[in-house]
């Protein structure tokens, strides 16, 4: 019989990652949305190393709250989306240029 301990920890693990994944996406959308360069330049912009950049779009890292609050800061997104999610306290301007997960996840069951 498997530890509860251990279940509970690897699921923590696997949302963890889930999330982390999710918060790339979203890193990545908003570079790419709202036209912000490659991967390099953005990096330049917070003060970032082109690595520790590419570490959070591709989900490897969590940015730390201190590069994301400067990515809000440098765009006008709130700290809510990037790590949540959440458009509701986005400007209009921005969510209509910002990829949607939900429009992801139609193209992605063929919808």
């Amino acid at each position: 019989m498997l530890d509860q301990n251990y279940l509970v920890a690897k699921m923590h693990r696997m949302k963890s990652a889930l999330s982390q994944k999710s918060i790339a996406k979203r890193l990545r959308g908003i570079r790419e949305g709202l036209g912000l360069g490659n991967q390099a330049v953005l990096a330049a912009r917070l003060g970032a190393t082109v690595n520790q950049y590419n570490n959070w779009e591709t989900g490897t890292a969590k940015i730390p709250v201190s590069y994301a609050t400067r990515l809000c800061v440098l765009t006008g997104v709130t700290l809510d989306y990037i790590f949540r999610g959440e458009v509701s306290a986005l400007p209009v301007r921005l969510v209509t240029l910002l990829p949607s997960e939900l429009d992801a996840g139609l193209a992605a069951s063929g919808q």
